[in-house]
């Protein structure tokens, strides 16, 4: 999961740092709020790419995983070529 990290500069740029810090920025977010917010988008891609999807646990089941995500994920890397 810790490969979610490692990207391309143009990549990490558009696709990471953009839609992570430009939301709570341009909303004028308490830093509290930014905290959680990235930590949530860090556990997110922690979570995605780490090949587990952990549907039918309780934690899914109250909404606080990303298994559906970790689901399109794998999909995505298993039916294109390339990326």
């Amino acid at each position: 999961s810790f490969g979610a990290e490692y990207a391309h500069i143009i990549e990490k740029f558009f696709a990471t740092l953009v839609p992570t810090f430009v939301g709570p920025i341009i909303i004028g977010a308490h830093p509290l709020q930014f905290v959680i917010w990235f930590v949530w988008r860090l556990s997110e891609a922690y979570e995605v790419h780490s090949g587990y999807v952990f549907q039918g646990t309780l934690l899914h089941n109250i909404g606080l995983t990303n298994a559906d995500a970790a689901l399109f994920h794998d999909s995505h890397h298993t039916k294109n070529k390339g990326n």
